[in-house]
């Protein structure tokens, strides 16, 4: 669990900041789906979709 994680003094700061961990998981959440749409935005893509590599290999290539 992240709790076993953190130290006595991580604990205290986060008690005297009134933020949870399930707080802290969900911004990151949001933060990461954020970036996940200016990605996509910008390379006009859905990430998770489509190939990673020419479908005809890199045998043509000058890279040899």
């Amino acid at each position: 669990e992240e709790r076993a994680r953190l130290g006595p003094e991580q604990k205290r700061i986060l008690r005297r900041l009134d933020v949870s961990l399930p707080d802290i998981a969900a911004a990151r959440r949001a933060f990461d789906e954020i970036d996940r749409e200016k990605l996509a935005r910008r390379t006009g893509a859905r990430p998770g979709f489509g190939t990673s590599s020419p479908s005809r290999g890199f045998a043509d290539t000058s890279w040899s």
